[in-house]
């Protein structure tokens, strides 16, 4: 028999999903695919969806959310040594992963790509003991992330990062990072970093050359930089110029480690984070998706 096991957040974005449950399992069937649907009830009820979980009696598994719930999912997956390709329906405020990947907003183009069972074969990032699809960030970018107002994240999607943006800038504090990058030393003064797996982290393309199985994640830096210059490098990065400003450094590695004296507020694909120091490093091709 093909079956699917489909994992979806009821509240990601503006709730769709649960309208469309029926939907969905209608259009599975039709094509001789039965899924077994698994409601997230919490943060923490990821790891219900796997109890008694038999990888032999699936094709793969499905999940819709945003970048959040992803996250949880990967996490399973991979610490369980589930190898199983992973489907993907974008539903949450930032989706930042699946618009790297080309996955259509529409539900019906998305149900359509896990029907055909085409799949590739992905990097995955692991910082400390977790794993990350996307990226992790420190510095400004978290701040705004977990200071945006929920209701206003669903009603207004990834204007509600940018408005309160331009708000945080007053409050923006440098901190001291040492970074070693495989066998090169970075020592400097930033304002934020973002260690990334693909191109994209909230909504903008920060490393326009990454790719997501070539073995390296990418990683940018954001010197510090007075409030005119900070709102100067904001615009670049809406236009993607801000790679060759003096503000930034970019460049690409396998394994990353972040020391600071300073206490860190991390985000790792879109959800609260662990202060440092951090180890992180990439998992080539660990992760196959529909695709």
């Amino acid at each position: 028999m093909n079956k699917i096991k489909f994992i979806y957040n009821p509240v990601s974005g503006n709730g769709i999903i649960k309208t469309k449950l029926d939907h969905i399992i209608e259009r599975f069937q039709r094509h001789g695919i039965t899924i077994i649907p698994h409601k997230l009830l919490g943060k923490n009820d990821i790891k219900k969806a796997f109890v008694e979980f038999k990888q032999k009696e699936f094709n793969g598994i499905a999940v819709a959310g945003g970048d959040g719930t992803l996250h949880d999912v990967i996490n399973e997956i991979i610490s369980k040594k589930i190898d199983l390709p992973l489907g993907i329906i974008p539903a949450g405020t930032s989706n930042d992963f699946a618009s790297f990947l080309e996955i259509p907003k529409k539900l019906d183009e998305c149900i359509d790509i896990i029907i055909k069972q085409n799949s590739q074969s992905i990097d995955i990032g692991k910082i400390n003991d977790k794993y990350f699809i996307n990226v992790v960030a420190g510095g400004i970018l978290p701040s705004i992330a977990h200071k945006t107002d929920k209701k206003l994240k669903n009603s207004m999607g990834m204007l509600a990062y940018y408005l309160k943006a331009i708000e945080e800038i007053k409050n923006i504090k440098p901190f001291n990072v040492d970074i070693i990058i495989d066998e090169q030393r970075i020592s400097e003064e930033i304002i934020m970093f973002l260690v990334l797996n693909t191109s994209i982290a909230g909504g903008l393309r920060i490393m326009p050359d990454a790719s997501i199985d070539d073995g390296y994640l990418n990683v940018c830096l954001i010197k510090n930089c007075n409030i005119p210059e900070c709102a100067a490098l904001f615009i670049k990065l809406l236009k993607g110029e801000h790679t060759e400003d003096e503000k930034t450094i970019c460049f690409k590695g396998k394994n990353i480690r972040i020391n600071s004296k300073t206490k860190l507020e991390t985000d790792i694909d879109g959800e609260k984070g662990r202060e440092g120091p951090l180890k992180i490093e990439v998992l080539p091709k660990a992760l196959r998706v529909f695709k």
